[in-house]
């Protein structure tokens, strides 16, 4: 492929394929004996933009639930709604839990994090959603006009194969719209995924006049996943505030940096992917790639970028039409700029959700990271900073 943008290697092989739910089963059984994490931090060293300062990680326990579909687990999104309140929502119940997290207004530390009364979701006739069909919400969007979320999921009513945006009322859960991608729009192009690399980020700016979407993995006909030697492209969708498709960006993922060597039970599953997005200022996102891969000894390793997205100069790739693909074409990608990473070895650390949070006393807006726990109780929350991005 001819590239305009960003040079990035070529000649993709993919790994065998995994199963994302498998790789964090088997991640979840080896975690349990293993504790600590090895970190490994790059900072932004340039004068201009937005510049992310760690303040560091909150673990604690969800509280016990007698219904397991209402059971905090597997978080993968997480929205500010305003005060100490957010909304998060996970990958393997169909359910949006109310979380109050108390940040210190100073050092933007969390306090105390507690789950609240959860929303058990509903189909649009108003019937509860099974648990058999709650797998795979990934991303979350809060309407505080009308009190309702966008969800992203992975899945359309159980059609694993294609990905779909639900809109809920928060009041009862109820469906009221469904956008899905198996239709005429440029959407149709998701309908060529990858199983479990589907729409995964979900965001939207302050006023609802634009949201953006993003598969977690290359889509078939756009190349191969990243490996440890090469990375891999997927699409960035931008939306109006009727969930109208506008234009698509190609995004550069990285590869990820070494094939796992130990446990050798989880050799040869190796991921990476485009996890979040948020909305900055102007042309500008905020990226979050996350890779469960070997660190520089080969051992398993969880590892969290964060990026400054640039959409200017990127080339429209909607345009190039839904059926053929990016392999072979000429476009120019969106530049990014890593801000902050960190390497958290085999531990309840898969930060997959973040949201922007209250500005505190200083100035900087509060960044707040959601863990995918796998199941169970144990939450993993991390905070950092903004500096420079204006209000």
């Amino acid at each position: 492929m001819t590239a305009l943008g960003p040079e990035r290697p070529r000649g993709w092989s993919r790994p065998s394929p995994p199963s994302a739910r498998r790789v964090r089963s088997l991640l979840l059984l080896l975690a349990l004996g293993l504790c600590g994490c090895a970190a490994s931090r790059s900072g932004n060293e340039a004068s201009a933009g937005i510049e992310l300062i760690p303040v560091g990680r909150y673990d604690f326990e969800a509280q016990p639930t007698g219904d397991p579909a209402l059971l905090a687990e597997e978080l993968s999104g997480i929205v500010w709604i305003g005060g100490e309140q957010y909304l998060t929502v996970g990958d393997d119940h169909a359910s949006v839990h109310q979380l109050t997290i108390h940040l210190d207004p100073v050092t933007g530390r969390v306090v105390d994090a507690q789950f609240r009364t959860p929303v058990r979701l509903a189909d649009p006739s108003g019937t509860v959603i099974p648990d058999s069909l709650g797998s795979d919400r990934e991303g979350i969007a809060f309407i505080p006009q009308t009190h309702e979320v966008w969800i992203s999921n992975e899945h359309t009513e159980g059609d694993q194969s294609r990905s779909s945006l639900a809109r809920h009322r928060l009041r009862d859960g109820r469906m009221l719209e469904l956008v899905r991608t198996d239709g005429t729009s440029m959407l149709r192009i998701f309908s060529r995924q990858r199983l479990n690399g589907g729409f995964e980020a979900l965001a939207r700016t302050a006023d609802g006049s634009t949201y953006w979407v993003a598969n977690e993995m290359p889509l078939s006909i756009d190349g191969e996943p990243a490996t440890d030697s090469t990375g891999g492209i997927v699409r960035l969708q931008r939306l109006d505030g009727q969930m109208r498709p506008l234009r698509q960006y190609a995004y550069d993922l990285d590869p990820y940096l070494a094939k796992i060597q130990s446990p050798p039970q989880l050799a040869g599953f190796a991921v990476s992917g485009l996890s979040e997005l948020l909305v900055l200022e102007g042309e500008k996102l905020l990226g979050l790639e996350r890779s469960f891969a070997g660190d520089s000894t080969g051992n398993a390793n969880l590892r969290v970028r964060l990026y400054e997205i640039d959409l200017r100069g990127a080339t429209d790739v909607g345009v190039l039409g839904w059926a053929e693909g990016l392999k072979g074409r000429s476009y120019r990608t969106v530049t990014k700029r890593l801000l902050w990473q960190e390497n958290f070895g085999l531990t309840t650390s898969n930060f997959e959700g973040m949201t922007l949070g209250p500005t505190l006393e200083n100035g900087d807006r509060s960044l707040i990271l959601i863990a995918d726990n796998n199941g169970g109780r144990s939450e993993a929350l991390y905070v950092l900073r903004v500096r420079g991005l204006r209000s």
